[in-house]
């Protein structure tokens, strides 16, 4: 019964693993993805949806942790933005309207919230904990200059 959902957790996870390793700058890792599996779960066996009982159930519960800390993952690639979160793993830059960068004061590190936007009018949004002037020229390169990269500031 067990083998369907943990061959279709594991092949995601995989097919996440692959977009991940085309990341060569990485957004700050987003805990919301384990945390909501976690949640998930203690819901599944306090409803007794999944019972400790059930054959294959650790192979289940570890293949289905391994694809929520794998989709926590994102960051820019060479030719997609990969986004952390488990419905949409990657965006082509091409399909980008445009990228709206925030430099967020911050006393330990540097870092800059990027709102990615499509064609489509979808966002996504990523932090990262670079400083500006280190992310604009890899977005100007990644995008080959063809997305608007527009910088706007938090008002204090």
């Amino acid at each position: 019964m067990f083998l369907f959902p943990i061959g279709l957790v594991l092949g995601f996870a995989i097919y996440s693993w692959y977009w991940q390793a085309t990341i060569t700058m990485y957004s700050k890792y987003r805990m919301s993805s384990v945390i909501w599996a976690l949640i998930l779960m203690m819901f599944a066996f306090s409803s007794q949806m999944l019972e400790v009982s059930d054959p294959m159930i650790n192979v289940f519960i570890a293949s289905f942790l391994l694809m929520s800390i794998v989709d926590g993952f994102g960051g820019l690639a060479p030719k997609h933005v990969v986004v952390s979160g488990r419905f949409i793993r990657a965006v082509k830059y091409a399909d980008l309207a445009k990228i709206t960068l925030i430099p967020v004061p911050s006393l330990k590190k540097p870092s800059v919230m990027a709102v990615f936007t499509t064609l489509k009018n979808q966002s996504f949004y990523m932090k990262f904990n670079k400083k500006l002037e280190e992310i604009i020229p890899i977005l100007n390169t990644q995008t080959e200059n063809a997305v608007q990269i527009e910088v706007q500031n938090i008002q204090q």
